[in-house]
């Protein structure tokens, strides 16, 4: 329900909406934390899940608004267009994800910590948030630019190690257990894997694996690029997620040759720019992308609620 009365809302179906869901974000940018790499997040388990969605429509069937509860990440995902930041609808997205958020946690009869991000510069939605009870993390991301017009180094990989695209569905399992052991995380499965292969933005060139002497897969770099410009941005817009390498792995190069393949290749398809998102306090991963030429852009504060039984 909503409180505007010409506005319904309904759970998001990703088959169904996944077209639209794009359009709206590609037509409202400003401000915007996920434009190129929204295909990631919006294949999640999470993103599948009708009980963990919303969306509002408008009297003439457009999106207006969406919510999902990334529990992979543990964040609130929601965007609201523009002209109805202000609006009643705004407490209504928020206040609809916080509902469903107290209702896991008396389920589940355990305390868990939800984050919302935004823009540094998003003061309506930095006032809306805290509006809903979250407060400021004392962590944040850092989002980084690198342009693509300029030279892009080669890197040179240790002996017996390649770079190539990754084989499809028949690598998806090998994919997971490299991303879970870059990650230290059980998070990513198979399902969300080859979700992301079926999406109409994914692109297979863009899908690349660094393979070990052994024929493991030694690291990763999934590239995402916008369809096309828009009224806030020149040229197409690359966005490197997810990125790692495999702990046994590290400190060969691996990660460098990562980066300036993707480059390469997201300049080859007109990308003029490619970014990467980096946790404030990771000092190493900083150095890595200043290393290849990544400058700030932006930084994404985060909120966080804990909600209990």
């Amino acid at each position: 329900m909503s409180s505007c009365p010409e506005i319904t809302a309904r759970p998001f179906e990703h088959d169904r909406d996944l077209h639209e869901l794009y359009a709206f974000a590609t037509a409202t940018p400003t401000f915007a934390l996920h434009l190129a790499d929204l295909p990631w997040r919006l294949s999640s388990p999470s993103a599948q899940r009708r009980d963990r969605s919303q969306l509002w429509h408008d009297a003439d069937g457009e999106i207006v608004a969406w919510v999902i509860l990334q529990h992979e990440w543990a964040t609130i995902d929601f965007a609201i267009r523009p002209d109805l930041q202000e609006s009643a609808l705004a407490s209504d997205v928020l206040r609809w994800g916080v509902g469903r958020l107290e209702d896991e946690a008396a389920q589940a009869n355990d305390p868990m910590t939800c984050y919302v991000s935004a823009h540094e510069h998003d003061r309506n939605r930095i006032s809306l948030i805290e509006s809903a009870g979250f407060t400021p993390a004392d962590w944040s991301y850092l989002h980084l630019g690198r342009d693509l017009q300029e030279p892009i180094d080669s890197a040179i990989l240790p002996d017996g190690y390649h770079i190539r695209t990754l084989a499809g569905i028949p690598e998806v399992g090998a994919y997971v257990a490299a991303h879970r052991d870059a990650f230290g995380s059980t998070a990513m499965t198979s399902e969300w894997r080859r979700t992301t292969l079926a999406d109409p933005r994914y692109v297979a060139d863009l899908d690349l694996v660094a393979v070990a002497p052994d024929g493991a897969i030694a690291g990763f770099c999934v590239t995402w690029i916008t369809p096309s410009t828009n009224a806030f941005a020149s040229g197409r817009i690359a966005q490197v997620e997810p990125f790692g390498v495999s702990p046994s792995h590290r400190r060969r190069g691996i990660g460098k040759a990562l980066l300036a393949d993707a480059m390469q290749r997201a300049r080859i398809m007109g990308a003029t720019r490619l970014q990467v998102d980096t946790v404030s306090e990771n000092d190493a991963s900083r150095g890595t992308y200043a290393a290849a030429g990544f400058r700030g852009l932006f930084e994404a504060r985060f909120f966080a609620r804990t909600f209990t039984a």
